[in-house]
């Protein structure tokens, strides 16, 4: 993750068309660096929480070769984000079958992330080779709630099936320090 990149991503569901553009944020947590997702030009501030919640818990940091999030569903909830709260949501290196379950306290919703495998994703800002491909669950739902999600080395999210049937795709990107190659 880097500070200050920027996706816009095209979602769609029944027949609307949604245009969202992301910033990260670098934020220091307890001496450690974690990143936050700003929506920008977002005026529905719950449908922005809503998206924060479905894809972790608000804050996401890289430690001990795992991906993990730490509950801070708003801005305002940054000061008070604690690293006693974080939760591993991905193992690195990802194998087939992984499985992570975090969430359910704070006020969010019992996630779960399962790796499905790799694949070859074809996306508007360009085809992406070997993206990580994730089953995500909302657990306290009594409907079936099942999403995918592909994550491109070195970008980030490419795709994304959500569990509402919106699917969200990736438009553009630029990542400080990276030159954006049509992949």
């Amino acid at each position: 993750m880097v500070d200050n990149a920027t996706y816009v991503y095209r979602g769609t569901v029944d027949h609307s068309v949604y245009v969202d553009t992301i910033v990260t944020q670098a934020f220091s947590l307890e001496g450690k660096q974690a990143y936050y997702f700003v929506p920008i030009g977002r005026k529905d501030e719950e449908e922005a929480l809503i998206e924060r919640m479905a894809t972790g818990l608000g804050l996401f940091l890289e430690e001990e070769n795992k991906l993990k999030t730490v509950p801070a569903l708003s801005r305002d909830a940054l000061p008070d984000a604690s690293l006693a709260t974080r939760e591993t949501m991905l193992a690195y290196p990802p194998k087939k079958g992984d499985r992570a379950e975090f969430g359910g306290r704070d006020g969010t919703w019992r996630h779960a992330l399962t790796v499905v495998g790799l694949e070859d994703v074809r996306v508007p800002a360009g085809r992406f080779r070997h993206c990580l491909k994730l089953r995500t669950e909302e657990l306290d739902e009594d409907e079936d709630n099942t999403g995918f999600v592909w994550l491109a080395p070195s970008v980030g999210v490419v795709r994304w099936e959500r569990t509402t049937g919106r699917v969200d795709e990736l438009v553009s990107y630029r990542i400080p320090g990276q030159e954006q190659v049509r992949p």
